[in-house]
């Protein structure tokens, strides 16, 4: 049985433990599908969209209070904080990149961190109750096209990555994974948000979503002044 909670039932630390009631309630509930917490995603997409650096920081602030208010209720927050560190690390370069040059396959890979994050928080939130629960990155069977933006599941890709990857986790503990991310065939990141985000852009008139002022490379730190490839989806 699969277990599916909204970003309002993941919204804070008291909000995952009413749904970790809800999971270990039905002992046939095998695997948890988790949004990112309320609030979470708006923020990340307002970073994909490419903002001055002081509203970036106050955006940025927000979302690192969200996730650390959760985090530091834990009974032993020290076991995922250098994961969590990591991600919002990463939130980071990816914003600065944006307010460079923004691109559906930035957003993709940006607004993905949320659902990243609060199933990390909650599997620690299940093993606080004694449960074998296990993270596990849906991006390796999730397989879907390579359209940034508006990809498409692959249905046979997934089934069978499903059956070699997911399934005999099941046999194991319960499984917390991510819903609305996938992976094309290359390993990038799609993000099913991103495809509404877009149409709400053009919608806008707001011009295409890529630019030519530049991106900064968030391996070598360097300012490259032509679009980032890897984004411009």
């Amino acid at each position: 049985m699969v277990a599916k909670f909204g970003g309002t039932s993941v919204a804070d630390y008291d909000a995952m433990n009413r749904s970790a009631d809800v999971v270990l309630a039905d002992p046939n509930t095998r695997l948890v599908v988790l949004s990112a917490s309320a609030g979470v995603t708006n923020l990340l997409v307002s970073l994909s969209e490419g903002l001055e650096a002081t509203e970036r920081f106050v955006k940025l602030d927000a979302l690192r209070k969200i996730q650390f208010d959760i985090l530091e209720r834990l009974q032993n927050p020290n076991v995922i904080r250098e994961e969590v560190e990591r991600l919002l690390e990463n939130i980071t370069t990816l914003a600065e990149a944006a307010s460079l040059a923004t691109s559906t396959a930035l957003t993709d890979e940006l607004v993905s961190h949320g659902e990243l994050m609060s199933t990390l928080l909650f599997v620690e939130i299940m093993r606080e109750r004694n449960v074998q629960a296990q993270w596990f990155d849906v991006r390796k069977v999730m397989r879907t096209s390579d359209r940034f933006g508006r990809a498409e599941p692959d249905v046979e890709a997934l089934a069978e990555l499903t059956n070699q990857q997911l399934a005999p986790r099941l046999a194991d503990g319960i499984v917390i994974t991510q819903g609305f991310i996938g992976s094309e065939a290359k390993g990038r990141t799609h993000h099913a948000w991103s495809r509404r985000q877009r149409l709400h852009r053009r919608a806008a008139g707001r011009g295409p979503a890529c630019n030519a002022r530049g991106y900064l490379d968030g391996r070598s730190g360097h300012l490259h002044h032509r679009p980032a490839r890897r984004f411009c989806g």
